[in-house]
């Protein structure tokens, strides 16, 4: 693999692509089970370039790492059609997959939802 500076430089533009998608996966899994609290510590103690996973989570990156893949094998399981029609966006246009799949995920996924209306503080109430 191809350093720069000491960070993995992936020049294939499919393996680029897959390798946005499984950094955003661990990054998930960070703050699902850590916390906003210790990610931006660690982001913080990360500064010049040290990556102190034991300090920021109290496991080591090879930890971290198991912990994430057995969530990945235990959890729900990706809808199997939504992984075909991916693969086959990086495969056919590697340099246009993700922005095609954020286009198609906006097209598809439901407006998050506010919940009810909240009334404003106060309203409702008789004043004398």
């Amino acid at each position: 693999m191809t350093t720069k500076q000491g960070v993995p430089v992936v020049l294939d533009k499919a393996k680029q692509h897959i390798m946005y998608a499984e950094s955003g996966s661990f990054g998930a899994f960070l703050l699902n089970t850590y916390g906003m609290k210790k990610v931006k510590r660690f982001h913080k103690l990360s500064a010049g370039g040290k990556r102190p996973w034991e300090e920021a989570f109290g496991s080591s990156f090879a930890e971290l790492e198991t912990k994430w893949l057995h969530v990945l094998d235990t959890g729900p399981k990706p809808d199997e059609k939504n992984v075909a029609l991916l693969l086959k966006m990086v495969q056919d246009n590697p340099a246009e997959a993700c922005s095609e799949a954020q286009q198609l995920g906006a097209k598809t996924r439901p407006a998050p939802s506010l919940g009810p209306p909240q009334k404003p503080a106060g309203a409702g109430r008789r004043k004398f």
